[in-house]
């Protein structure tokens, strides 16, 4: 089966169209790093749906291309937040997933390298957590909420996201 025609990278087995370095404008290299902007300034209006053990999953970016990082770190800034009524957790999760010529509909989700609770973060809130290793050569990022009340209004959020991998 020639792979290449699948439209895969033949060095390292990854998806073409995946986020990262090959996306213009969402990564750049400085140094022995790599500088990924997940999203820039984004406004999220939150309601949730409620029940014990419920949460809604929000991917941010899909395919981060970290190959050959041996750390890094994410960075998120809160620039507005209203204020939150009911009982909600936010949280920004990165995890390690793999994507397979042989199966390209599904998306094969591995351990969390970081998940960064921002629920307590005010509005001009900046938080960074470093990535805990093995960081594989896919993540996806994602924005969980969890809701264990619901919200007499919806709540809102003002985010921006960035991953900063390092080389060896």
């Amino acid at each position: 089966m020639n792979l290449a025609r699948l439209g895969f990278d033949q060095r390292a087995g990854r998806v073409a169209a995946t986020f990262g370095a090959q996306n213009a404008g969402s990564a750049r290299r400085s140094g022995n790093a790599d500088y990924v902007d997940i999203i820039p300034k984004t406004d999220f209006q939150l309601a949730g749906a409620t029940g014990a053990g419920v949460f809604e999953l929000m991917p941010l970016a899909v395919g981060v291309d970290s190959t050959d990082w041996v750390s890094g770190v994410l960075e998120v800034r809160v620039h507005t937040k209203g204020t939150w009524t009911g009982t909600q957790t936010l949280a920004v999760l990165v995890d390690n997933i793999a994507l397979v010529p042989e199966e390209p509909q599904t998306l094969f989700v591995a351990n969390n390298v970081v998940t960064l609770d921002i629920t307590s973060l005010a509005a001009g809130g900046f938080s960074v957590a470093a990535l805990v290793a093995p960081i594989g050569s896919l993540l996806r990022v994602s924005l969980k909420l969890t809701t264990t009340v619901a919200p007499s209004a919806i709540n809102a959020i003002a985010l921006s996201v960035n991953l900063v991998g390092r080389y060896a």
